[in-house]
């Protein structure tokens, strides 16, 4: 993942290490980062120097979204399986808490 400047396109910093492609990515309060890749995990990022804060993984299956809460809590991460994973971020130990749509 690469970051511009937007006025003149020079890039100005980037974040390796992702197995897979991103499929989302989320501006959260604090100035964290929240970035979803196929690897059914999420990962937060600092946006000031792009460090590495936090890895969650999801559980399920292909990550395939991300959504934040206004608050910046609640993580939703939508899996290619149906399943929705909504991750607490305000405790220190994760579970997910998980739901899937079936046809």
């Amino acid at each position: 993942m690469r970051f511009w400047k937007v006025d003149s396109g020079e890039e100005v910093r980037s974040i390796k290490g992702f197995a897979e492609s991103i499929e989302g990515l989320c501006l959260m309060a604090g100035g964290q980062l929240a970035v979803a890749d196929r690897s059914a995990t999420v990962r937060l990022h600092a946006v000031a120097d792009s460090k590495r804060l936090r890895t969650i993984p999801t559980g399920g299956g292909t990550t395939t979204s991300l959504a934040v809460s206004a608050d910046s809590r609640l993580l939703a991460v939508g899996s290619l399986d149906g399943s929705i994973c909504l991750i607490r971020l305000d405790v220190d130990s994760v579970e997910p808490l998980r739901w899937s749509a079936t046809p």
